[in-house]
């Protein structure tokens, strides 16, 4: 059984952009490409992603501002990686993952739990897209983990059907005064 050259080639362009597409699924933020940072213009589409300029003596600091695209975050100087999405859509306590702390292989067995979150624009504390981990440095060795949030996330569910259940509380009171 003979392959065109056509047909072959169609394969091979296939499996190329599969590789591409798992590459790139792979990472959950993102650092400036070269050839981004040395762009002089940028296009005008609006995919925004969130700039992330990281305070080089406290992983725990970190400011944020929403971009156009990943060209203008690039090519602004400002930030060190990005992720997917404008910084409002994150949580406020949200500490995001640097690309390169997933090359580190190993971390200090301290217990200070957070609640990495996996998908960049999922903002839920639903257990099949977060998991506690038992420091920061264990949930950003995981390529998966965009950002985690102080305290495990058992505890933030809780802590939200707590606040969850005063708001209600207090419907039900101001109802009946």
């Amino acid at each position: 059984m003979k392959i065109s050259n056509l047909k072959l080639t169609s394969i091979i362009m296939k499996l190329i952009a599969l590789t591409v597409i798992i590459y790139q699924c792979r990472a959950a933020n993102f650092k400036c490409q070269d050839f981004l940072q040395n762009q002089v213009f940028c296009t005008k589409e609006y995919i925004p992603v969130c700039g992330v300029i990281k305070n080089s003596f406290d992983q725990l600091e970190q400011s944020y501002k929403t971009f156009s695209n990943k060209c203008e975050a690039c090519i602004s100087g400002q930030i060190e990686f990005y992720a997917s999405g404008e910084c409002e859509l994150y949580p406020k306590q949200a500490i995001f993952c640097n690309p390169d702390d997933s090359l580190n292989d190993s971390c200090i067995e301290l217990y200070k739990p957070v609640c990495g979150v996996f998908d960049n624009y999922v903002i839920s504390l639903d257990q099949s897209l977060s998991q506690t981990y038992s420091n920061s440095c264990f949930a950003c060795i995981d390529e998966h983990v965009s950002y985690y949030t102080p305290q495990s996330c058992e505890g933030q569910m809780q802590e939200k059907k707590k606040i969850e259940q005063d708001e209600k509380i207090d419907i039900i009171f101001n109802l009946l005064n």
